[in-house]
């Protein structure tokens, strides 16, 4: 664990620098000088975005090792510089309360971080980690972007900007091993932001999306708890998409900018977002409402701005694309513009996505069989599969809003005032319904969809608590004790569910490895390189690993650098 709290520190301190020294030029460029930075979350946040940018830029024309990370540290180095220079250190205060109910806040948020150390130092669980999570970053860490990737094995072509910014914290040139930390980094990032929602609730300031915020305290956990120690892609796009809905909630409830350059901020979020996880595209329709609040108010003079981070956040991420897998966007063969011998031929990419659509609708059938299913028949199926949470997750999202219209409906007059209040926000009802809609016509795996299933009862519980606000007096300490001491419960168990007494000892100094399965070689056409024996899965050990041999797959020169291709079918058609 002392490993983890050094790393811990050290992309802290880095991320949050990128952050800020974007920030200051950006607000340089648009003259607005002299404002406050926003909140130390919102900075890591953005430093996050940046500095992924940067290293998916790199990843172009270097391998994401010792090189980069010596870049990227130097930047950081004359960023600090810049920092000290002109004494804008956050000033932290320290100070004992005998407050209770703040002492108590206190507790939960010790007794979170430590659960999130806990898990962070587990070994991954997600089982798309070990099919090509992993691989993807060992290929990442050893080399620049390979031209074909995507021929060696489909989901290497995945490609995710997570990964890339995965590799730059692996310190996998100290040659102890490939850390994967960054997701806990994350989160406890994400849980400083939903405590300031706690702490206003406490002081007794909390508007609507601090309630919110701490409604997203256990479900955080209780959705991703196992995932933290995983590089995986749902949780840092889930993560991505509560941060910019709470901050779009904010913006709506303060009928505009609640701090300089949030709309630019939560503009640019919404692009990052999309890199980590195509799932996570509705999410740029609050960056298009923010895009027509701007052009409101300034008509053109900032837009040029707008477009140029939007542009600086997708274009490494599309030209990785084009080099991985010869399309703009995989698994989406529509958009093939490039002419390339290392394409991934059309029959397997439009297979993929195919496949994809079908599994996540019903796992274990054909994909042709699946796929002609109407939609009765298969959403059928596939929701008496669900299990009994799932189920109730997904009956309160659809069934709540024709509730509340129903009830708005008998109760006109004492309805009257809720409905007011909850109008405001009808712009992000239509984001994550939109989103939830994108989930089930596209791949309804309940994985891939809680960050918008999630987010549907987050917007669920908004009107129930306008109306429990008009009933009961939310600044009672009584009431304020009951949410904390709750809280302060179920964070205990979640603690004591997930500890691992047995590997407690070898964690102390060390996160754990990778999981290791046994692999045999296999053949490619001009090649041999390690094939999974169980489960297709490879981990990170041993290099070059695939879940199978495709024997008319060849590498296009000496080295595996070179790239792959095929020659089974013609990679242009």
């Amino acid at each position: 664990m002392l490993a983890t709290i050094l790393i811990w520190a050290y992309t802290l301190g880095v991320t949050a620098l990128y952050g800020w020294a974007f920030l200051k030029i950006l607000l340089g460029l648009l003259k607005r000088n002299g404002h406050e930075m926003p909140s130390f979350p919102v900075i890591w946040v953005v430093g996050l975005a940046v500095l992924t940018t940067l290293t998916s830029f790199l990843s172009l024309v270097i391998r994401i090792n010792l090189e980069a990370s010596t870049l990227v540290t130097g930047g950081a180095l004359v960023i600090a510089w810049f920092v000290l220079k002109e004494n804008q250190l956050p000033q932290i205060r320290l100070s004992l309360s005998r407050d209770v109910l703040r002492v108590a806040a206190w507790l939960l948020v010790v007794v979170c971080v430590v659960t999130v150390l806990e898990n962070a130092t587990h070994k991954p669980a997600n089982s798309d980690t070990g099919i090509y999570h992993a691989q993807g970053i060992r290929w990442i860490e050893t080399y620049p972007a390979v031209p074909g990737l995507g021929n060696l094995h489909t989901r290497l072509a995945f490609n995710s900007s997570w990964l890339v910014s995965n590799a730059l914290f692996s310190f996998e040139y100290l040659d102890v091993l490939s850390f994967h930390l960054l997701g806990s980094v994350f989160f406890v990032v994400f849980l400083g932001y939903l405590f300031k929602g706690l702490f206003r609730f406490v002081s007794r300031e909390a508007q609507l999306s601090d309630i919110l915020k701490i409604f997203l305290i256990p479900v955080s956990f209780w959705v991703f708890a196992s995932e933290i120690s995983s590089p995986g892609t749902d949780l840092p796009a889930a993560l991505l998409i509560w941060f910019i809905l709470l901050e779009f909630l904010r913006f709506l409830e303060k009928g505009g900018e609640t701090y300089p350059l949030q709309p630019e901020i939560l503009l640019g979020l919404s692009g990052f977002a999309i890199t980590v996880k195509l799932s996570a595209a509705p999410i740029l329709l609050a960056g298009t409402y923010l895009l027509w609040w701007k052009f409101r108010r300034n008509g053109f003079k900032d837009l040029p701005a707008l477009a140029g981070i939007g542009a600086l956040v997708l274009l490494p991420w599309l030209a990785r694309n084009v080099i991985l897998s010869g399309y703009l966007v995989y698994p989406r063969p529509e958009l093939d513009l490039f002419n390339v011998d290392w394409k991934i031929p059309l029959k397997i990419a439009a297979a993929e996505q195919d496949i994809i659509m079908a599994w996540a609708r019903i796992s274990g059938r054909e994909a042709r069989e699946v796929l002609q299913m109407p939609l009765a028949e298969w959403a059928g199926v596939w929701f008496s599969k669900l299990s009994r949470n799932r189920k109730a997750m997904l009956g309160l999202v659809t069934a709540a809003p024709v509730v509340y219209l129903l009830a708005a409906a008998v109760f006109r007059k004492a309805a009257r005032p809720v409905i007011r209040t909850v109008s405001s926000y009808t712009y992000a009802f239509v984001v994550v319904y939109a989103g939830l809609a994108f989930w089930f016509f596209t791949a309804p795996d309940f994985r891939f969809g809680y960050a918008f299933v999630i987010s549907a009862m987050v917007m669920v519980v908004l009107p129930l608590m306008v109306i429990l606000r008009r009933m009961l007096d939310f600044r009672k300490s009584v009431l304020i004790g009951w949410v904390v001491v709750g809280l302060l419960v179920y964070q205990v168990t979640v603690l004591a569910r997930s500890f691992e007494p047995g590997t407690l000892g070898e964690r102390m100094l060390l996160p754990r490895d990778y999981v290791q399965l046994t692999t045999v070689p296999c053949a490619l056409r001009n090649l041999t390189i390690w094939c999974a024996e169980a489960y297709n899965e490879c981990w990170y050990e041993p290099f070059p690993c695939a879940p199978n041999a495709d024997p008319l797959v060849e590498t296009r020169g000496e080295t595996l650098r070179d790239g792959f291709r095929s020659t089974g079918l013609n990679p242009l058609e």
